[in-house]
């Protein structure tokens, strides 16, 4: 996955959709030429699981990567989980002008310090904001995201659509009930389970397919994938989008105020969610942005 913003918003780009134009999954550098003579003032993000991928998009000379580890929900493209791999794309890219990103497992204020602390310029959340009130997500899978607190790494779901794509779900007792299904199984044989709309198109829901339940969606939803990150039970509540930013702020300050007595943070000038941590060690007065990426 990859994305690119151009003047006035955010473009995205699938796997498949590089593939219908010719570009492989591989080739990041091809991506990027291919993109930049359609787009002007792009800023190129690209997802990686692993240091080798990390290494193609620095060669790409993309802006920035987000780096997913295993703990992450939905589809997860590497084995490696964040912390062991976030500090290798740090440092591979150490001297570049490239961001890092840190995606996976990370809810709070304090999984927000934890890819701070290993050199992450900014985080990405996926599942906390599934559960929050702007999300279209069914009312029934939210309650079940602050409900449940274990999720599992499989490939039972969406076997026809997305083959080889290993994901990451809530253990439902809908899951675990199937999570040893045959490997020749596929959600193409499999019933009709309820109804969905999805960019106005009416679409059927099969038993075992990687639809997630939005809005919009009718029939047995306990029955439907419910893609989430393995932090999913340190969330217990549906708050407002706004709020779990907010929260997240506050809390990396008091992770950095409690644990690090001697920093200081202080609102940098004319940068919206930025700050400034004034580090004294040894007599030395040290700074680190400190940017939370959305």
């Amino acid at each position: 996955m990859a994305a690119s913003r151009r003047t006035g918003g955010w473009g995205w780009r699938s796997d498949k959709q590089a593939r219908d134009d010719g570009l492989t999954y591989n080739s990041v550098s091809t991506w990027c030429s291919h993109t930049q003579l359609t787009a002007r003032r792009s800023f190129f993000v690209v997802q990686v699981g692993n240091l080798e991928e990390a290494a193609k998009a620095k060669e790409a000379c993309v802006d920035g990567i987000i780096v997913q580890g295993r703990e992450a929900g939905g589809h997860v493209i590497g084995q490696e989980g964040l912390l062991p791999l976030l500090p290798k794309v740090v440092d591979l890219v150490s001297d570049s002008g490239i961001a890092v990103i840190a995606a996976g497992g990370i809810v709070d204020g304090r999984g927000y310090a934890a890819a701070l602390a290993v050199g992450a310029h900014g985080v990405c959340l996926g599942t906390r904001f599934l559960a929050s009130e702007e999300s279209f997500a069914h009312p029934l899978y939210k309650k079940r995201l602050i409900e449940m607190n274990s999720t599992d790494y499989t490939n039972v779901f969406g076997r026809a659509r997305w083959p080889g794509a290993p994901h990451r779900v809530l253990k439902t007792p809908f899951y675990v009930q199937w999570k040893n299904l045959a490997d020749q199984e596929t959600e193409e044989n499999q019933p009709i389970i309820g109804h969905t709309i999805i960019h106005g198109v009416h679409r059927d829901v099969r038993r075992f397919a990687g639809t997630v339940p939005n809005a919009t969606t009718t029939g047995d939803i306990d029955s439907m994938v419910m893609y989430a990150g393995q932090a999913v039970g340190l969330i217990t509540e549906i708050i407002p989008a706004s709020e779990v930013i907010n929260r997240l702020i506050d809390e990396v300050q008091h992770v950095i105020r409690e644990r690090f007595s001697d920093c200081q943070l202080r609102p940098k000038p004319n940068k919206d969610s930025a700050w400034l941590v004034d580090v004294k060690r040894s007599g030395q007065s040290l700074s680190k942005e400190f940017i939370c990426c959305m």
